[in-house]
């Protein structure tokens, strides 16, 4: 029993692992591919970067490792030393043209000789780099469209980074046969008071909704000082308006707690579900400006009744103006929270 659980989870961590390893080059991918439409970068630097790019990508699709060995690593980053000086002498004649081309022949080389969890954060925070110096280069309509996939693949492969590095602990403790794994206690304790545990998940539940209200209040009551000189908001009444925000919101993060299995996996899965909310919030780009089917996702959206209410509230409107966001998020916490108290089931 024990073996066929095990031949399970190693099965499971190598379909994770396949499928971080794609959403890692897709991030490389769409991080060179908004730079690249910037349109400030060389052709050399993109011909080579992009067909070294195209290589990784056959590599992936025919199953082959990377290529380049540790030794190898460490002899090619010594010599781009003194090739990054030439460039930036007499090449680019300059930094930040110099420090791309840099940041580029780092993340080929770590892109092909890939050897452990440093080695994915690195290519992970130079993907963003990219698209850093991308905005510096240009900001247009094609550069959002590249930041907006960019920000989608960043998450699915947080995400899976996440389930990698659990699933990598649960393996290990099970291997380990001196080791004891406290949640096996815990899931027998938990089956034998399924009742018990619900109830008292409800009131912790309670109690942290209680405890929120007076703490954004005394947030937004220690905020007022800085507000400019010639505004005027009503603070008591956003102070009501955040509350009732954010208890809207929790209620969908309990309502995600209570179906996964543990918190690990709930948030990775919790910001699966939060960012996209906020890009179709309306708060950084105006919701009538979105195509109509993207508007209808807007609109079912609590985030986008949340920044209704508090920029209304914010600029002096009355709460009469804003019956319909009220009304919809009291009816996601009631829906949510109902939900939540229903399935709670965390191990």
């Amino acid at each position: 029993m024990q073996a066929s659980i095990n031949s399970t989870g190693m099965k499971t961590a190598k379909a994770i692992e396949r499928y971080f390893t794609v959403a890692l080059y897709l991030l490389v991918l769409t991080g060179f591919g908004a730079l690249a439409s910037t349109g400030g970068l060389d052709l050399p630097a993109v011909t080579l970067v992009g067909l070294a790019l195209i290589l990784r990508g056959y590599q992936l699709v025919t199953r082959r490792e990377p290529i380049i060995s540790e030794r190898w690593t460490n002899i090619l980053t010594l010599v781009y030393v003194f090739i990054y000086l030439v460039d930036y002498s007499f090449v680019s004649r300059g930094f930040l043209g110099a420090t791309v081309h840099l940041a580029l022949f780092v993340m080929v080389v770590r892109l092909f000789s890939l050897r452990g969890t440093r080695d994915h954060y690195m290519l992970a925070a130079l993907s963003f780099g990219m698209v850093l110096a991308a905005s510096v280069l240009t900001v247009g309509s094609v550069f959002l469209f590249s930041f907006a996939i960019f920000l989608l693949v960043a998450i699915i492969t947080f995400v899976l980074m996440e389930m990698r590095h659990s699933l990598s602990e649960d393996l290990a403790l099970s291997h380990d046969p001196g080791s004891h794994d406290p949640r096996s206690d815990d899931s027998r304790s938990v089956a034998s008071g399924t009742g018990i545990a619900r109830v008292d998940s409800n009131r912790r539940m309670a109690h942290a909704l209680l405890a929120i209200a007076p703490a954004l209040m005394l947030m937004v009551l220690a905020g007022r000082r800085y507000i400019p000189p010639g505004v005027h908001p009503p603070i008591i009444s956003f102070a009501i308006a955040l509350a009732i925000s954010t208890w809207s919101l929790l209620s969908i993060g309990f309502f995600i707690a209570s179906i996964v299995p543990t918190a690990r996996f709930a948030q990775p899965i919790g910001a699966v579900v939060l960012y996209p909310m906020v890009g179709f919030s309306g708060l950084f780009v105006p919701v009538a400006s979105f195509p109509p089917a993207f508007r209808v996702l807007a609109h079912l959206s609590p985030m986008n009744f949340a920044v209704n209410l508090l920029q209304g509230i914010w600029v002096g409107d009355p709460w009469s103006a804003h019956l319909v966001d009220v009304g919809a998020l009291v009816v996601f916490f009631l829906l949510f929270t109902a939900l939540s108290t229903k399935t709670f089931r965390w191990e």
